[in-house]
């Protein structure tokens, strides 16, 4: 059984170093694995990685190779012991997780009252908890009895139909569920058929692990299960769109429209695809041959960061922007992250703006110091001609007037001096 394939390898006498001229990627394989060129036997495998310079991708032996030089020969890679049970152990995982699941659907479709527990296929999520069919149809029941009572009980129907946490919520989150329990038991089958049919080196979805030809019966048995629960789970879901139909015919006989659930229904589901959508960051990506990244393979919306510009996918990239493979669509879409500024008034690089680089600012420059130049300094100013809207108190007089000698008033002790010489004079004495 053989993990990887190249078509043609080069290894020279003497040498550690096979160099896959095929491109055949060698992540998938391990230390210690065998690699066997053409009809040689088997040599032990030291290291695998993909060569800076050539991006050649280069398998690395433990000893040199003693055979005589080999030129585009065919090789292959035989695991070791320790990857090929860990592959064993996996594929029996996928089978008893999807064993444990059918008990669940099976209370779910048949249980008259109460809720039913569903197991994560993943140990590090909670247990899900929901009411079974039976429960929500006897809680629909009542309903319909409330709406045969009074206009009141039908309104108060409607609210717990299609209000928040409603009947008609909670049949688009069954759904929703449903929908992720059927992607779950598909997934766990085309696993189980990777460990048995998958091509060599290719790394099994979800895991770390590789195929396993050796495992072919129980990984197909598994898969025969698990396609036998997912056509349970149709039924199941069958059955959820008929009660969702009854539902929604109360609906249309109390408020004729079927608009919110509807809506509520799709958000549920977008909700609930952008929730187990998983982003993460592959790389940079060179743009500039106009080629978009490979299609990814495995689960998940990688992105790159574009590092040299370019354009694919009906998008122009500069450098810095994101990349990001959108999964629904199956396209490379674009985040426009671009940190540098593009131009400065036409100019790029080292920006540094003069007065001649913006238009009409020299000519208004001008025009302000020629008005400045016609107005009095603050420090000794100069006036000619007449000079208006000056006051005695912004010069510091505010006592002064413009009254001539002549009609100035005399002060009292002027006033008092003048009298005592009229006195004097009238009495003939002569000071």
């Amino acid at each position: 059984m053989d993990w990887y394939k190249a078509a043609q390898v080069t290894v020279d006498n003497g040498s550690k170093i096979v160099r896959v001229v095929s491109g055949e990627l060698v992540a998938a394989i391990n230390a210690h694995d065998g690699l066997l060129i053409g009809s040689f036997t088997g040599r032990d495998i030291l290291n695998t990685y993909t060569e800076d310079v050539t991006n050649d991708q280069i398998i690395e032996l433990v000893l040199p190779w003693d055979e005589v030089t080999q030129t585009l020969q065919p090789a292959r890679v035989q695991p070791s012991p320790v990857n090929f049970n860990a592959g064993a152990t996996a594929l029996t995982n996928a089978v008893t997780k999807v064993f444990a699941q059918l008990a669940s659907f099976d209370k779910f479709a048949t249980q008259a009252s109460g809720t039913v527990t569903f197991t994560p296929f993943s140990d590090l999520d909670p247990n899900i908890v929901i009411k079974s069919l039976g429960q929500y149809q006897t809680e629909l029941d009542a309903l319909t009895i409330q709406a045969q009572g009074s206009v009141d009980a039908v309104d108060a129907i409607e609210e717990q139909v299609n209000g928040v946490g409603g009947l008609v919520e909670v049949v688009a989150g069954i759904d929703t569920t449903l929908q992720g329990y059927v992607s779950s038991a598909s997934d766990d089958a085309t696993k189980a058929q990777e460990y048995a049919v998958n091509a060599y080196g290719v790394v099994i979805t979800g895991t770390t692990d590789y195929s396993s030809l050796h495992y072919a019966t129980d990984s197909n048995n598994a898969k025969v299960i698990a396609v036998q629960a997912k056509d349970d789970i149709a039924t199941l879901k069958s059955d959820v769109t008929t009660l969702k139909d009854d539902t929604n015919t109360l609906y249309l006989a109390t408020i004729e429209s079927t608009a919110l659930a509807q809506t509520a229904s799709t958000e549920a589901q977008d909700a609930a695809a952008s929730v187990t959508a998983t982003l993460y960051f592959v790389g940079g990506w060179d743009a500039s041959g106009n080629t978009a990244p490979p299609v990814p393979t495995g689960s998940g919306n990688p992105f790159y960061k574009i590092t040299v510009a370019g354009t694919f996918a009906g998008n122009a990239y500069d450098i810095n922007d994101n990349t990001i493979w959108d999964a629904i669509n199956t396209t490379w879409i674009k985040i426009d992250n671009t940190e540098n500024v593009v131009s400065v008034n036409g100019k790029q690089g080292v920006v540094v703006i003069a007065i001649a680089d913006i238009a009409g600012l020299q000519a208004s420059l001008d025009a302000l110091q020629t008005n400045i130049n016609t107005k009095a300094p603050l420090d000794s100013p100069t006036f000619t001609g007449t000079v208006n809207g000056i006051d005695k108190a912004m010069v510091g007089l505010p006592e002064a007037d413009n009254t001539s000698d002549l009609d100035k008033a005399i002060s009292n002790a002027v006033q008092a001096a003048l009298d005592e010489i009229e006195i004097f004079a009238f009495a003939g004495m002569v000071m």
